[in-house]
């Protein structure tokens, strides 16, 4: 708990009791602006192990996930409903609502 405290994720309140900080709540399941699913997804095995083929990628044209998985992501995504799920919650995370337009009309 003192190393989760450490990296800004707890905060010891009192000895042994221990709180969420901003930055723990937001790796919590449901909360707004949650960073939970996106960690999980670029920390997993099937979607990090393609960034070792980089250089395949640039060489041959085909991604690293194809190599590393044998089909298109998407392929593998329908085959795996838990992986998938998971996904969708990180691109959801990640391309939330926009913010509204600043008007630009009065700048030079």
């Amino acid at each position: 708990m003192r190393t989760l405290a450490s990296l800004g994720i707890l905060a010891e309140r009192t000895e042994r009791r221990f709180a969420l900080t901003d930055l723990g709540q937001a790796l919590t399941t449901g909360a707004p602006g949650s960073a939970r699913a996106t960690l999980l997804t670029v920390g997993s095995d099937w979607f990090d192990g393609s960034f070792d083929h980089i250089v395949h990628s640039v060489q041959t044209g085909e991604t690293g996930f194809e190599k590393v998985q044998g089909m298109p992501v998407f392929e593998y995504l329908a085959q795996h409903p838990d992986e998938a799920s998971l996904f969708s919650e990180t691109m959801v995370g990640i391309h939330g609502e926009e913010p509204p337009a600043a008007p630009c009309s009065t700048t030079r």
